[in-house]
């Protein structure tokens, strides 16, 4: 045995553990065996998996946490199985409908990465303007492939001004208006106004240059062109253009959520600009709400 052992590289052991099935069994012994252990104490009971499936059948809306929900103080002698246990039992019986995968949708400027050697696709940091330790804020002057250090120049914006760092997304309402503000150092700050021009130009007018995106609505002109005065860089973009919205959250639409995103497609440059002339005057200013009330009564007596 041991010769015989060693030839096949084996234990002895081993050897005599076939050995001994092949007199026990014959040929069938030498077959492998399965490997799954003969005592699963945590196996679901069978009248506990019944129990759990008939009541899903009776409730086909109810989710595994909800069957056991409603199962334990009808049943609290069972010591019943956990929530994600239940849950594969279910799946197991054909009685949980997959849902449909949803994909992400990315920045419209991402494409998918094509590479045939190592080394093919390279990633960088872009970065832009930045504000150096003298206070001034610049701009890489060169941007070769390889280096690791560059020089700076400087930046500037309109009539001398330092170039916007803070990035402002405003969900435009005729009354009221959320803003949501993303200073340079990555702060976040969500305020709600009124969309007039005594309360934009103390929350505005204080801050410095920034750059703000808006939808073209029917206040769209004269907030732009107030903003501007103030000395903001502002972007009247097309709501009509899906990607401006990728980053919303698919929950329940509310306007802090529009301005968030608003402030995300404006960072990422994710925006098509209007070309479409609002119907409003810019130096209209807001609209007064006896006129809007008294012009849809006329509308409606019209009809």
């Amino acid at each position: 045995m041991t010769e015989l052992c060693a030839r096949f590289g084996i234990s002895r052991r081993v050897g005599y553990k076939w050995l001994a099935r092949y007199d026990a069994e014959g040929k069938a012994g030498l077959h492998d065996r399965s490997r799954a252990p003969h005592h699963r104490p945590h196996r679901i009971d069978d009248a506990v998996a019944e129990l759990l499936v008939t009541t899903r059948r009776k409730h086909r809306a109810w989710g595994p946490e909800k069957l056991l929900d409603y199962l334990r103080p009808r049943y609290p002698g069972i010591d019943w199985p956990a929530v994600s246990t239940a849950g594969d039992l279910l799946k197991r019986r054909g009685l949980v409908t997959p849902r449909r995968r949803r994909y992400k949708a990315a920045h419209p400027g991402v494409g998918p990465p094509t590479t045939h050697a190592p080394n093919d696709l390279w990633t960088a940091d872009v970065k832009g303007e930045f504000q150096t330790g003298d206070g001034e804020y610049r701009l890489p002057a060169d941007r070769r492939r390889f280096a690791h250090a560059l020089p700076a120049r400087l930046s500037q914006g309109t009539a001398g001004r330092p170039a916007a760092t803070d990035t402002i997304g405003l969900d435009l309402h005729k009354r009221e208006s959320q803003l949501c503000i993303l200073t340079g150092d990555g702060e976040l700050f969500e305020r709600r106004i009124a969309t007039t021009r005594a309360r934009a130009s103390p929350r505005c007018g204080a801050r410095p240059r920034a750059r703000i995106l808006l939808e073209a609505s029917t206040e769209s002109e004269w907030v732009a062109r107030h903003l501007e005065s103030l000395g903001h860089e502002v972007i009247v973009a097309d709501p009509g253009f899906a990607p401006m919205y990728a980053t919303r959250s698919r929950r329940v639409k509310t306007d802090k959520r529009d301005a968030r995103a608003l402030c995300e497609a404006c960072r990422l440059g994710a925006y098509r600009r209007s070309t479409a002339s609002p119907t409003r005057s810019a130096t209209s200013g807001p609209s007064s709400p006896c006129a809007t009330r008294w012009s849809g009564r006329g509308r409606a007596t019209s009809r």
